[in-house]
């Protein structure tokens, strides 16, 4: 009776999940505009053949710019006239994860389901905006079954992710440390290097003047328009802890904040150091030795958007998965909630601290994940010594 009754609160506690996820996509199906970062790349498709530069902003007549190369133009540009196409993509590819998760990556399907759904309002921030985000954590966890199941190869996944963002290029590293021999560390980089590298040659092959425009927009040197360096601004929307420390350090001591800077970098550098000493140093499953690596990189990337935190979601899954449900749906909470408090304030210490609630609950859950895996891993050897 106990067992069915698990059962029984385990699938309602799943379908309020997914009728809570269905209920927001609905609302976004009944907006009369699609998500921005959608319209973008149609608009610059619609540019491109037009003979203008997508690059641009005027030539878009949006207030947001383009900033991916033009190879993805030539693919994306046959999907714009089906309406709101990336919702169709990113639910067909939320199945395609929490199932490669659940079948490939040992995990608890009522652990995925609801992180994938719900944490970190990542998926509804993939479908509101039309973003890539949910094609970069596809493309993630193949790399990861790939690592596991000791491909080669496994870092030809990365190559498009990397390719179309610049910055996930360095998610390539947990995959080379998961390779115990030197050989095939070398063979991952060199496949990662080789394949972004065709796809560079292949985007200047495509369009040798749109390929240093687009250089040139990607790193802010159209004045007067967006780019992503122009963004590296930590806030609620975009949760980087690095940026976050050198605000804080300015806020603190303006006139001299680098030292501040430092000791705040030097903080998050003790803390990763705890967290690979505690957690990565003695792995030795493959799987969790990734996802460990993952979660610390993810803290010191310079420029990490809402979407992007589906990535921080993928590598939660296999973890807590091994950890008690109770902890796990607690952390689940603590995602969920994480943007309670955002909103722009008239005090400037204020819009800081209340921006950048992600942040906190970035290193809030690193640090609880970490000691209940210490205990996880206590408890497995003194069960072994028993023995």
């Amino acid at each position: 009776m106990i067992n069915r009754n698990r059962e029984i609160s385990k699938y309602a506690f799943l379908f309020v999940v997914v009728a809570a996820f269905i209920s927001n996509i609905l609302k976004l199906v009944a907006r009369p505009t699609t998500g921005w970062d959608h319209d973008i790349y149609c608009k610059a498709a619609e540019a491109w053949n037009a003979g203008l530069d997508p690059f641009i902003t005027e030539n878009l007549g949006l207030k947001l710019s383009y900033t991916y190369p033009v190879l993805f133009l030539s693919l994306y540009q046959y999907v714009c006239g089906i309406r709101f196409v990336f919702i169709y993509i990113d639910a067909l590819l939320l199945i395609a994860i929490t199932w490669l998760l659940v079948r490939k990556l040992s995990s608890d399907w009522v652990i995925a389901t609801p992180f994938m759904l719900l944490g970190y309002n990542s998926a509804y921030s993939n479908v509101e905006s039309g973003n890539l985000g949910i094609i970069e954590a596809f493309l993630l966890v193949l790399g990861i079954v790939a690592a596991i199941n000791h491909k080669k190869w496994c870092s030809l996944f990365l190559v498009p992710m990397s390719f179309l963002k610049v910055v996930p290029a360095v998610m390539v590293i947990p995959l080379w440390l998961s390779n115990i021999k030197w050989k095939d560390r070398f063979v991952q980089v060199f496949i990662f290097i080789c394949g972004v590298g065709s796809l560079v040659f292949a985007n200047y092959f495509l369009s040798p003047g749109l390929f240093f425009s687009f250089i040139k927009q990607a790193t802010g040197g159209y004045s007067n328009q967006h780019s992503p360096i122009s963004e590296m601004d930590s806030n609620a929307s975009n949760p980087t802890v690095i940026i976050f420390l050198k605000n804080l350090s300015i806020m603190i001591y303006s006139q001299f904040w680098l030292p501040v800077f430092l000791i705040f970098i030097v903080g998050l550098g003790c803390l990763t150091y705890w967290v690979w000493k505690s957690t990565i140093r003695f792995e030795k499953e493959p799987l969790y030795k990734i996802c460990w690596s993952y979660l610390l990189i993810l803290l010191w990337i310079p420029r990490l958007k809402p979407y992007a935190l589906i990535l921080l979601c993928v590598v939660m899954v296999p973890i807590l998965s091994k950890l008690p449900k109770r902890f796990s749906i607690s952390i689940l909470l603590l995602t969920i909630f994480h943007r309670v408090i955002n909103g722009t304030k008239t005090n400037p210490w204020w819009e800081l601290i209340s921006n950048n609630t992600a942040i906190y609950t970035m290193i809030a859950v690193l640090i609880l994940m970490t000691l209940r895996w210490r205990e996880h891993r206590f408890s497995i050897a003194s069960t072994a010594e028993a023995k």
